[in-house]
Formats: structure tokens, sequence, C-alpha cells
């Protein structure tokens, strides 16, 4: 091999590894950049795909969730929080047209609390109230009703914190939310929501129904 040969395969080398260096250079260069986008913005930045993924992730196991043949309500439950108010609800006293309050204690009894914060009454209930409270007008006079649910007891209670006659009333199974009001042709129905099943209650007739009437 000539020299001339030689020199020449030298200066190819040469050629070639600082075009290397300068790739690699470049390459890390990059990643600085990058890392120092992320200390300027936060960790969030550049998580844009993973995110964006698990969004994707997410709604293709709704759809595949939706297509199982499983019950619908098996499905939802697997899925679906309720959020349940614990108070203080807000009541309106029919003697001074005033908005009340009735609000929970630690040990579950509750209290009616009037507009200058004077306790009005307290009685005791066998567990957390369902997160809502009725106001019925039971005896069409005019006078309020608290409508309350605490475990699977139904409790009608007058502005004086007695209990309506007749009351309380049992559920079959423990309830979660409720009760809410729903009117069909006239008709006042108060839902009370368990794990299992959905109830209406007819306070007049004393009934207590699975779905409601056609």
């Amino acid at each position: 091999m000539s020299k001339r040969t030689i020199i020449v395969l030298l200066s190819i080398i040469v050629l070639l590894t600082a075009l290397i260096a300068g790739g690699v250079a470049y390459l890390y260069s990059g990643i600085g950049v990058e890392e120092s986008r992320v200390a300027e913005f936060g960790p969030e930045f550049g998580q844009t795909d993973t995110i964006a993924l698990t969004v994707d992730q997410t709604e293709k196991a709704a759809v595949q969730a939706a297509a199982l043949p499983e019950p619908v309500d098996t499905v939802l439950s697997s899925i679906k929080a309720v959020d349940i108010p614990s108070g203080p609800f807000k009541v309106r006293n029919s003697a001074t047209g005033k908005d009340n309050l009735i609000r929970q204690n630690k040990d579950n009894s509750i209290e009616l609390v009037d507009e200058k914060g004077k306790v009005l009454w307290k009685m005791a209930l066998p567990g957390k109230l369902c997160g809502m409270v009725g106001q019925v007008d039971y005896y069409n006079n005019g006078k309020i009703q608290y409508l309350m649910v605490a475990q699977n007891t139904v409790h009608l209670v007058d502005r004086l914190g007695r209990e309506v006659s007749g009351f309380p009333r049992q559920l079959p199974e423990n309830a979660v939310v409720g009760p809410d009001k729903v009117s069909v042709r006239g008709t006042n129905y108060w839902r009370v929501d368990t794990e299992k099943k959905t109830y209406y209650l007819n306070l007049r007739k004393n009934e207590i129904l699975t779905e409601l009437p056609k």
C-alpha cells in the first residue's frame, strides 16, 4: 500500500470520527434542552403523550365495558361514584316563614336551628342522613314536615321535632341517597336509592314501590 493511499484512508477515518462526535453532541444537546424545559415548566411538560394515551385507554375501556354482556347496573356500579351531601340542609319553618337549618351531629342526632342560630329541638337518629331532607305538607294544611332517611328508616318530623303518626317506617334495606321528590300525574313520590334497588315512597298511601306507576 502506497504512502498516499494510507494518508487518504487516515483522512477518511478522521472525517468519520468528527461526524460521529458531532452527531452525539447534537443528540445530547437536544436532551439537555428538553430537560431544561421540564425544569422550567414543571414535571407536567413532556407528559402530553402519556396523558393522551391514558385518556385514550380510558375511553377504550369504557367502550369495552359497555360492550360486555353484563347487566348495565353492574357496569355502571363499578365506575359511578355518588357524592352524598352531609348538610346542613336549608328548610322552611312554616310557623315563621323563615329559612332554618337541619344539621347532623357526630352522634347522628339532628337538630333544627333557626335564623338566629338558636337550636329549636334535637332528636336521635340511627345513622347518617342520606344526603337530602324533603319538605312535605303531609296534612294539606300549610304546615311543613321534614322527610329524612337514615339507614333503612324513613322519618317524617314536624317543626317541633315530633315524628308524624305512623313514622318512622322501614325500608327493605339500607338507603344510600334520598329522599328526592318525583311527581307523576299530580302525585308526589319520594325516590330513595339503595345499593341494589330504587324505591318510591307514596306517603299518603303508605306504599313502598319498586317502580313508578305507568
